[in-house]
């Protein structure tokens, strides 16, 4: 999901109808995974953060990329 700096101007607590939608559809596909008892593995990666916490990361490069959930079975 893309939380960069185009978001900024929205005040506290507002969101975007795209991210609306997004986390909705990322909440429908996590859930359906649960209950199909899927063997696939999820990661959470979250684009444009304010920090950086991933393991590529060096100096200039893939920062404000941060990894909420490494890949595990859903």
């Amino acid at each position: 999901m893309d939380s960069g700096t185009r978001y900024e101007s929205l005040p506290a607590g507002r969101e975007t109808p795209f991210q609306e939608r997004t986390k909705k559809v990322l909440t429908l596909f996590v859930q359906r995974q649960v209950f199909a008892e899927s063997k696939d593995e999820i990661a959470v990666v979250l684009f444009g953060t304010d920090g950086t916490d991933n393991a590529l990361a060096a100096r200039d490069q893939y920062q404000n990329i941060t990894v909420q959930r490494h890949l595990m079975l859903s």
